[in-house]
């Protein structure tokens, strides 16, 4: 970018000044430590009021937890479930409610704050499943998300109902490219 133009993501502020004032990791007190042993690849996400922070993760026990709540006070874990492994492709969404979403290889989920099953909704490529990437809140309150192989879905957040479907390879002519059909096992 041009000098004097601001760019608030590369410069950090409106003045250009390249520095956002913050404390460095030396400058913190540890509280507590969870998850040991998990691989955490996305962000976590908070409850509406802070007091609980959701996470996906990696697990080498095939049916290990994958989908944690953790108190912010004290690190212990309220709850935590097994799903697939590819859960940890995206992080948990909460909305204001204090519901939460998330996405596996052919599914989107809506739990409630307590790991309750709200919903579940599958995601296909025709007859074949498909990975939805993460999700993402409308601004007309709805839910969607985009798989693998370019499918947008738009979602009603109460019901987990199916809106609208869109195929981007169909309406826009892109092909995904081959090397993203690598089957890795994260």
């Amino acid at each position: 970018y041009s000098s004097g133009i601001p760019y608030l993501g590369i410069h950090a502020d409106a003045g250009n000044s390249d520095v956002i004032a913050c404390e460095s990791a030396e400058a913190f007190e540890e509280g507590w430590t969870a998850l040991k042993g998990l691989g955490l690849t996305q962000p976590n996400t908070f409850s509406p009021d802070g007091s609980v922070t959701y996470a996906t993760t990696t697990n080498p026990e095939l049916e290990g937890c994958r989908v944690h709540a953790i108190d912010t006070a004290t690190g212990e874990v309220i709850w935590c479930q097994s799903y697939d492994s590819t859960v940890a492709l995206g992080a948990v969404e909460v909305d204001s409610a204090g519901d939460l979403y998330f996405t596996t290889e052919g599914s989107v989920y809506s739990l409630k704050a307590d790991g309750q099953l709200r919903w579940q909704v599958a995601v296909l490529d025709g007859e074949e499943v498909d990975q939805p990437w993460g999700v993402h809140f409308t601004p007309e309150g709805h839910l969607a998300t985009v798989t693998s192989s370019g499918m947008v879905y738009l979602i009603e957040r109460a019901t987990g109902d199916v809106l609208s479907q869109l195929s981007i390879p169909d309406a826009f002519g892109f092909v995904a490219p081959r090397g993203l059909e690598l089957n890795l096992d994260i």
